[in-house]
């Protein structure tokens, strides 16, 4: 919304010119407000004064909107309901009872509630309701129409016998866009997102189709191979009846006497029982099922669902090596077959060769873990959320890996349990095209969108620059000549620049060679710090130069001068502490020390001197005032994100040791398992929800991508609802770090584009011929010009007019020769080796095979042969077989 209007023009919808903008009230308002409030209304005029933009009750509504935002991220999750006893039927919904800081937010919240309710209701009677198509109705304003949203469950949730709307309040820290939007840049960000999403919504269709695709190939090929661990035993076992843990010391008991029956009794290599006449499937003392298939993978029996003796889960276990965190392989294609030399393995799933469960649903024996889900449940499988079980984990888990975030963690496991070279294809193929190809498309959506909303500010700007120069004139052909003589001249000349350019570059030499322990080489100290104040008079000569040769107002006109000469003066005033503090024998203390890091700035004294950075400085320099808009978009996107976080995630990212959420509502346990985090360091991750502080900065690391992954499954773990956590956080992402930073390169990058300083010569705004130069002229007369400047001036700009007068008579030279007719030209005057005139046959002959295309072609197959070659060769191979032999014959050939 512009800075005075309410209707909607927000990047699309009809266009209304600049002086229509700048009208209030506006020319389209509504006859009738509600359908009975005219315009000459007493109300309704009063309504429409309030409602004109930046008037004090915008500014009131401002000031609310910012204090309202910051009431709700006061409040403290830590106390909520049903816990230990308090009040209220609503599960982790913020208590008051015991909680000053949540008694002073309800407190708050009836207050804001009211200011916004009237404001809506002034800017309703002021507009109008609804009105028509490109009217100024209050409804028509987009921001309104999020407003209004606002307060409409702002009302739902004061009336009693409703249910707590709070999560969806939050969406109220929207509000100050609608006033931000005033500023040109910020309003020019936001149309940019706004009329780019008919193109986002096609991109995000083909991302989703590509996803899709690669998810639908995962449920066909690893739909359930990532169940697969290596076992202990050879096949399930009943669970023992007297021991139902494996905390208990029982288990460790049992499990050993059942490794040590099947290391007797069961031949691993023939997989078969060893002695059948004394132990058999019928005979077996620990065995599930008799009737279970064979382990053979090469020979699955032919059950259906129905008939396999798994169809009905039953209560048994298969001991998983704990040693072990990797998927392995059933059918002998991968790369993990749990071949062990310490104890015999094999590789088994909880489901069966038709995708019926083997076990029952229990906590038993492992606690707080299903025993369905132990296999999975583990850090280095990401406890099963990245699986191909189902269409929707195949779709979150290529998401994540279209994010390039653990996209091979996930190949490995694919690698282990399926095919390594398929596996690495897919893979592959999944990364280029959905990670490298579809997700820069909204960096070229948004970038095009920006460039779109650039052309009208580009056309206004060309036309104010035709009109001064129709109003300047026509500008003189004429050459001004610049003649830097005398110190002026000295400290212009580029070999001085040279020169410390050279000296800046041994300063960072010296800088770098410094390293912890180096106070016990003492001569090396005592030379580094001679060159160290060497370097600082130098700096400082510099600029008694520049200042007598420039003069103090060309030199402190320049901002690169001004810090340079702040660089030079730390410096002095650090040399002389120095100085002091080792006279009397002190170590200088912090003072000296945070002074020594100006030492580090003179690097930055090159920008002075070499104009490509100073041309990149300044862009960047303008970048980031360019990008101050963008940043308050992006404090909002992630402080509101940062306020959902908290009401979906707060205090509930605590874990046990089998890495299961222990409920805040059982606060002895909760308390225990963060005093246990606290002392050992696990348990509590860092990325968490539990203050606003945390969660921005939670927002902010996945925004950027770095494992982002691993805060969503932390977070799904730590959920009442898994999938509307995944929501969250793919949400998140998509917006987050697909848009709203691309967004931010985007901008970037319009500032570089066109951008010819960093790749052009120094830029000729008056050709200047500086120390020591001819000028057509003798030594004799530059010094003389120094006492006849302006004659000097005249009379050099005459001499050059003359030669570019001269030059302009001279006849046309002839064109150049192209490459081929040069290199004849070049062949034709030169003898090869010393020996080979142009007209010998060999050399004849041998230039006639190097311009052949056959001769390439038979190159470039050499070429890929010998790399070929190089590939296969192994430092491990015996020299005296075949192979190596061969290798080097071939070597030698190339």
């Amino acid at each position: 919304m512009s800075s005075a209007t309410i209707h909607p023009d927000g990047g699309s919808g009809d266009k209304k010119s600049k002086d229509d903008k700048d009208v209030w009230p506006p020319s389209d308002l509504m006859e009738n407000s509600l359908g009975c409030i005219g315009k000459d209304n007493a109300l309704r005029q009063f309504c429409i004064k309030l409602a004109t933009p930046n008037n004090w009750f915008d500014m009131f509504i401002l000031f609310c909107i910012v204090a309202n935002s910051l009431v709700m991220a006061m409040t403290d999750y830590s106390n909520v309901e049903g816990m230990m006893g308090k009040t209220g039927d609503n599960r982790y919904e913020p208590s008051t009872d015991g909680s000053g800081r949540n008694k002073f937010v309800e407190m708050c919240e009836y207050p804001f509630n009211i200011i916004f309710i009237i404001e809506c209701v002034v800017k309703v009677i002021g507009l109008g309701f609804w009105g028509k198509k490109g009217s100024s109705g209050y409804i028509r304003d987009p921001w309104n129409k999020l407003d209004f949203v606002v307060v409409l469950i702002s009302i739902l949730g004061m009336l009693p016998g409703l249910p707590n709307l709070s999560v969806l309040r939050t969406f109220r820290v929207l509000r100050p866009l609608r006033t931000l939007a005033k500023s040109p840049g910020l309003r020019k960000i936001i149309g940019a997102v706004i009329d780019s999403i008919p193109d986002l919504a096609n991109v995000i269709i083909l991302l989703t189709f590509v996803l899709l695709i690669f998810a639908i190939a995962g449920l066909v090929f690893w739909n359930g191979i990532l169940h697969a661990r290596c076992r202990i035993t050879p096949f399930p076992v009943r669970m023992p009846t007297n021991c139902t843990s494996v905390e208990d010391d029982c288990w460790g008991t049992w499990l050993g006497g059942v490794t040590t029956y099947y290391d007797q009794h069961w031949d691993y290599e023939k997989e078969e029982y060893a002695n059948p006449e004394i132990v058999n499937k019928d005979s077996d003392l620990y065995r599930c099922l008799p009737e279970s298939p064979a382990m053979d993978p090469n020979d699955p029996p032919k059950w259906t669902k129905d008939s396999s003796p798994w169809s009905t889960p039953q209560d048994c276990i298969w001991p998983v090596d704990e040693d072990d965190s990797r998927p392995c392989t059933l059918t002998g294609s991968g790369m993990h077959g749990c071949r062990n030399p310490d104890y015999h393995a094999t590789c088994g799933s909880d489901y069966d060769e038709v995708g019926n469960a083997r076990f029952i649903e229990s906590m038993v024996p492992y606690g707080s873990v299903d025993r369905s889900l132990y296999t999975v449940w583990h850090e280095d499988m990401q406890f099963g959320y990245t699986s191909y079980d189902n269409i929707f984990k195949a779709f979150v888990t290529t998401f994540q890996s279209c994010s390039m975030e653990g996209w091979t963690t996930v190949m490995y496991h694919t690698m282990d349990a399926w095919a390594i070279v398929p596996s690495v294809l897919i893979f592959v193929i999944l990364v280029l095209i959905g990670g490298n190809i579809v997700l820069n498309l909204v960096l070229a959506v948004v970038t095009s969108s920006l460039d779109k909303l650039d052309e009208e500010d580009e056309e206004e700007e060309e036309e104010e620059e035709e009109e001064k120069d129709k109003q300047g004139g026509a500008a003189s052909d004429s050459e001004e000549v610049e003649v830097n003589t005398g110190l002026k001249g000295f400290v212009k000349n580029p070999m001085f620049g040279n020169a410390i350019m050279i000296c800046i570059l041994l300063n960072t030499v010296v800088l770098a060679l410094d390293w912890d322990g180096i106070e016990e080489n003492k001569s090396l100290v005592d030379a580094l710090s001679a060159i160290n104040v060497i370097l600082t008079f130098v700096f400082l000569a510099e600029m008694i130069l520049n200042i007598a040769g420039l003069g103090p107002k060309e030199y402190f006109g320049d901002a690169f001068s001004c810090f340079d000469a702040t660089i030079v003066v730390f410096s002095i005033i650090d040399f002389i502490m120095e100085q002091s503090s080792d006279e009397e024998g002190g170590g200088g203390g912090g003072a000296v020390s945070a002074l020594r890091g100006a030492r580090l700035l003179r690097i930055l004294k090159m920008a002075k001197e070499w104009e490509t950075m100073q041309t990149l400085l300044g862009l960047i320099a303008k970048t980031v005032l360019e990008i101050g808009n963008f940043g308050i978009l992006l404090f909002l996107f992630i402080f509101i994100y940062a306020l959902c976080g908290m009401q979906f995630f707060s205090n509930r990212m605590i874990f046990d040791g089998n890495g299961r959420k222990v409920d805040i509502m059982n606060y002895t346990d909760w308390v225990a398992a963060k005093d246990e985090f606290n002392a050992a360091g696990e348990g509590w991750p860092r990325h968490h929800f539990d203050d606003i502080s945390w969660g921005m900065v939670t927002v902010f690391q996945i925004l950027t991508g770095e494992d982002w992954n691993a805060c969503m499954y932390d977070g799904v773990r730590s959920a009442e609802s898994p999938e509307l956590a995944i929501i969250f956080y793919l949400s998140l992402v998509i917006f987050g770090a697909f848009i709203v930073m691309n967004l931010f390169l985007a901008i970037l990058l319009g500032n570089f584009e066109d951008n010819d300083d960093l790749i052009s010569d120094k830029p000729d705004q008056a050709k200047k011929y500086e120390f020591g130069e001819e000028i057509s002229a003798s030594t004799e007369e530059l010094a003389i010009a120094k006492d006849i400047g302006s004659k000097w001036r005249r009379k050099a700009t005459a001499e050059q007019q003359q030669i570019e007068a001269d030059d302009v008579s001279q006849p046309e030279e002839e064109p150049p020769l192209n490459e081929e007719e040069q290199h004849f030209y070049d062949y034709k005057k030169s003898v090869s080796l010393f020996i080979f005139g142009p007209g010998h046959p060999f050399r004849y002959y041998c230039r006639a095979l190097a311009f052949s295309k056959f001769f390439d072609q038979f190159i470039l197959v050499c070429i890929l042969i010998s790399s070929f070659c190089l590939a296969l060769d192994n430092p491990l191979n015996d020299p005296d077989s075949s192979l190596p032999k061969a290798l080097a014959s071939l070597a030698l050939f190339f």
